[in-house]
C-alpha cells in the first residue's frame, strides 16, 4: 500500500513521521512524506520519498512578530498569527498537497493537516486517518481541554472541548470553503472534527499511555499508541559526537542539559542573562544545545558546552538533570532516559506537558514568561529530589518496554485494510 504521510509544523512535528514512516517502510509499504521545504535533507537523509510543500514554520517563528507573540505566551494569538501567515502561502500549499495526495493510495495526517486533507480524501475517495502528537482533541468526560483546567467535572469537561473546535473551526471555516469550492465539493456545515468523528476516521494519539490513559469514553477508532520513536541509525550513537564535547561530558560532574530544539527562545536578553547568572551562582556545568535558537553573546565559561545539535538519546543520560521547552520529542527522549526535567514552556501543548510533569511528579514547569533565575534555579533543585528519581525510574522502565511506533502501524493498516475490504 502506497501511504502519503502529510506533516506540517516544527521539527518536533516532522520526526515522529520520520519514524512512523520508516515503520510503514519496513512492512514492504510504500511511503511518500509531505512536510515544509526547508526539512527535505533530514527526510531524504532516511531514504524517505519526499514531497515538498511550500512554507518555512522556523522563519515563521524567528520573525520579530513571531518572537513578540512567543514572549507572550498566548497560545490564541500565536496560532492566529500562524494560520494568517500560512494563509498567505495557502493556495501554493494545498496546491502541493493535492498534487503530493494524488501519489499515494491512503492518507495519514498530523493534526494542522486535517482540515486540507479531508478534503482531499473526500473529492479523491482515499481512505485517510489522523496521527495526532499531542494532547486530546477527542471530547471526554474524564479531563477537560488543555488549558481549561480549572474544573474538572463531565459536564465542564465535555464543554471546554465543544468551546475550543468552536474557536477553531470559526478561525479556519472561510479558509477550508474556499479550498472545498476549488474542489468542487459544496462547502461544509458541520466543523472538521464532528465530521471525523462521525465518519468513524481513525485517530492515533502518538503518546504514551504511561502519560495518557486512554478515557473509557472514546470509541474503538481512537487509540493511545506510545511515543514514535525514531530508530537508531547505529548501535553507537555517540559515534558521530565530536571527541572535545565527550572529553567535556567526563571531564567533570554530570551536566545540566538546557535546550529548546525547534522553538526559538522569545527573550533572548532575558534568557543569556539568566545562563550568566546560573553560572554565577551555582556550580553546576551546563550543555546549551541551540536548535533554532540564535543567541548572541553567549557566555564564555569552563563549565558551559554550547553546541548545534546533538542525539538526545545518548547526550540524557549523561546529564544529571534537563531544562527543556516541553515539546513532545524532547520530553519522550527526556523521560525515557529517566532523567529530571525542567519545563520551561513557552506556548500550546507545552504549558499543558509542564503541568502534567509536575502533577505527576516527574519534574518541574515554569511557563517562560515568568521566568528568573530564583525559580530556575529552585527548579533544578527540586527536581533532583529522590521521590522525583523514583517516578522517573518507574515511567522510564514502562516507556522504555512501550513499542509504540509497531502499535501504530499496526492500528494504520488494519483500519486501512478493513476500510479497503469493506
Amino acid at each position: 500500500m502506497h501511504y502519503g504521510i502529510i506533516a506540517i509544523g516544527s521539527r518536533g512535528d516532522v520526526q515522529p513521521f520520520v519514524a512512523l514512516s520508516l515503520g510503514l517502510l519496513g512492512k514492504r509499504n510504500r511511503v511518500t512524506l509531505m512536510a515544509h521545504e526547508n526539512f527535505r535533507s533530514f527526510v531524504e537523509a532516511y531514504q524517505i520519498d519526499f514531497h515538498p510543500l511550500a512554507g518555512n514554520t522556523e522563519e515563521m517563528l524567528q520573525a520579530p512578530e513571531g518572537l513578540r507573540l512567543l514572549q507572550s505566551g498566548n497560545t490564541f494569538r500565536l496560532l492566529r498569527y500562524i494560520h494568517e501567515r500560512a494563509e498567505k502561502l495557502q493556495v501554493r500549499v494545498n496546491q502541493d498537497l493535492w498534487e503530493g495526495c494524488l501519489r499515494a493510495e491512503v492518507l495519514v495526517t498530523g493534526a494542522l493537516g486535517v482540515p486540507w486533507v479531508s478534503c482531499i480524501a473526500e473529492k479523491t475517495g482515499k481512505s485517510w486517518a489522523c496521527v495526532q502528537l499531542s494532547f486530546p482533541t477527542t471530547i471526554t468526560r474524564e479531563f477537560p481541554f488543555a488549558g481549561f483546567d480549572y474544573f474538572n467535572f463531565p459536564a465542564y469537561n465535555r464543554l471546554t472541548y465543544q468551546l475550543f473546535r468552536s474557536f477553531f473551526w470559526r478561525e479556519i471555516k472561510p479558509a477550508v470553503n474556499d479550498f472545498r469550492r476549488s474542489l468542487g465539493l459544496p462547502v461544509a456545515k458541520k466543523s472538521i472534527f464532528d465530521k471525523a468523528e462521525s465518519d468513524h476516521i481513525l485517530t492515533c494519539y502518538a503518546v504514551s499511555p504511561a502519560l495518557l490513559k486512554r478515557p473509557a469514553d472514546w470509541e474503538t477508532h481512537i487509540k493511545v499508541t506510545g511515543f514514535l520513536i525514531l530508530p537508531n541509525r547505529s548501535n553507537d550513537l555517540s559515534k558521530d559526537v565530536p571527541g572535545e564535547w565527550i572529553k567535556w561530558l567526563h571531564r567533570g560532574e554530570k551536566p545540566v542539559y538546557i535546550g529548546f530544539g525547534s522553538m526559538p527562545i522569545p527573550d533572548l536578553a532575558l534568557f543569556t542573562r539568566v545562563l550568566r547568572e546560573l553560572l554565577t551562582r551555582t556550580s553546576h556545568r551546563f550543555v546549551f544545545c541551540k536548535g533554532w535558537s540564535v543567541l548572541p553573546g553567549l557566555p564564555l565559561d569552563s563549565r558551559f558546552l554550547v553546541v548545534p545539535s546533538i542525539p538526545h538519546e545518548w547526550l540524557f543520560l549523561q546529564c544529571q538533570a534537563a531544562i527543556i521547552h516541553g515539546g513532545i520529542g524532547t520530553l519522550a527522549a527526556a523521560l525515557r532516559a529517566g532523567v529530571p526535567t525542567v519545563v520551561l514552556s513557552i506556548f500550546g501543548d507545552q504549558h499543558w506537558w509542564g503541568k502534567l510533569i509536575l502533577k505527576r511528579r516527574l519534574g518541574c514547569h515554569i511557563t517562560f514568561k515568568r521566568l528568573s533565575v530564583e525559580k530556575l534555579m529552585a527548579a533544578v533543585q527540586n527536581v533532583l529530589a529522590p521521590e522525583i528519581a523514583q517516578n522517573l525510574a518507574g515511567v522510564a522502565c514502562e516507556l522504555n518496554r512501550e513499542d509504540g511506533l509497531q502499535n501504530a502501524v499496526g492500528s494504520l493498516e488494519e483500519y486501512f485494510l478493513s476500510d479497503k475490504e469493506g
